[in-house]
């Protein structure tokens, strides 16, 4: 099952843009050492275009990205089209849903680890858990008929010692990256970090005196369990609903690093982005 695109309002284009260069410049003025990085998440069609009737409506994100790339001054633009296509084969998709699967979210942070030099954890180092065989996605629940059968919902657990704590904005301990009664809901995507939150906090045993900032949409859900391997401190934030200030969050937490994982679409179209210039 696959979305129909919608059209890129150029207004809200450049106004996200800006926000995101005004975001940028800010934090760099408090901070000129801070890395910026940012990974796009291509649409499903873009990447299993094949499977697509001919002639159907399809975003050009390569352009798109392209363009992305051409307004933003100071951050490092990593795209997954070439990345997704060549592993086409592989299940790095929900059928019934948009979002990347837990083997997606695997391949992108393999790419970004190697992309920033991070030390290598082999997926043998994982404990790889199927948790759920009956995951009807968003995209099930908008198509009128779909008679082949629900996605399987699998979780990655570090077999590592390394040890983590996560607290939401309030400072309440959440259990881990994977909130199995999510399970039981009808938004079962809901399991990686029990939904989107406005604020989370995860420390790990890991002393390298390196805090992440991710600003994210909800594709980064599945592949915040990976990346939080290799910080002694992570800090996760969905502008939708984070509504704190974003350059005072970075001078409070001692942010030495920023990624912003959105799909491309998203990171281009999403309204809540203007609340990184705020």
């Amino acid at each position: 099952l696959f979305e129909v695109p919608k059209v890129i309002d150029q207004k809200q284009f450049e106004r996200n843009m800006q926000a995101i260069n005004s975001f940028i410049e800010n934090s760099t003025n408090f901070n000129s050492n801070i890395k910026f990085s940012a990974l796009l998440v291509p649409n499903k069609a873009t990447v299993l275009d094949d499977y697509l009737p001919k002639h159907a409506p399809i975003l050009d994100e390569i352009a798109l990205i392209k363009r992305i790339a051409d307004s933003l001054n100071g951050i490092n633009i990593h795209s997954l089209v070439n990345l997704f296509k060549e592993n086409s084969d592989k299940n790095i998709y929900y059928k019934t849903d948009h979002h990347w699967s837990s083997e997606g979210a695997f391949l992108a942070y393999e790419y970004y680890r190697k992309e920033n030099n991070l030390e290598s954890i082999p997926k043998e180092n994982f404990e790889i858990k199927l948790e759920s065989e009956d995951f009807l996605g968003t995209l099930y629940r908008k198509a009128n008929f779909y008679p082949y059968s629900a996605d399987s919902i699998y979780s990655y657990n570090y077999k590592n010692s390394l040890t983590v704590s996560i607290k939401d904005f309030e400072g309440k301990a959440i259990e881990g990256f994977y909130d199995a009664s999510k399970l039981i809901d009808l938004d079962k995507y809901s399991f990686f970090l029990g939904g989107d939150k406005a604020l989370l906090r995860v420390e790990s045993s890991l002393k390298n005196d390196k805090t992440l900032l991710i600003i994210k949409d909800s594709y980064a859900n599945s592949f915040i369990p990976f990346i939080s391997m290799h910080y002694e401190r992570v800090i996760i934030v969905d502008p939708r609903y984070f509504h704190g200030g974003f350059e005072q969050l970075v001078i409070d937490e001692d942010v030495n690093e920023i990624l912003l994982l959105f799909n491309s679409e998203n990171l281009a179209q999403q309204k809540s982005i203007f609340n990184l210039s705020n």
